[in-house]
């Protein structure tokens, strides 16, 4: 996973489940709770799968609800963080 979509569902998983959890599960996946995820780095889709899934059990949801709560906020994040990339993408398309 590049580091865009990852460091946007870390951002989005604060601000639903709180920081306390989120840090716990990037330390469960050997990163520094402060980790800055670049958006040309590479994540291991394991350590990704990893995460959610500890936030999840954490939460006492499915990771099936997890990602579905995730998916509800990733338009309004990605729209606040990327909003030149999202204005190109609807250029193109129109």
């Amino acid at each position: 996973m590049k580091g865009t979509a990852v460091s946007t569902w870390v951002k989005t998983c604060r601000k639903l489940y709180g920081d306390s959890v989120v840090d716990k599960a990037l330390e469960y996946i050997g990163f520094n709770r402060d980790k800055m995820f670049s958006p040309i780095e590479d994540v291991q889709d394991d350590k990704v799968k990893s995460m959610m899934n500890f936030i999840s059990k954490e939460k006492g949801i499915t990771t099936q609800e997890l990602w579905r709560s995730i998916g509800r906020d990733n338009i309004k994040t990605f729209s606040l963080d990327y909003p030149a990339f999202l204005n190109t993408i609807a250029f193109m398309v129109s």
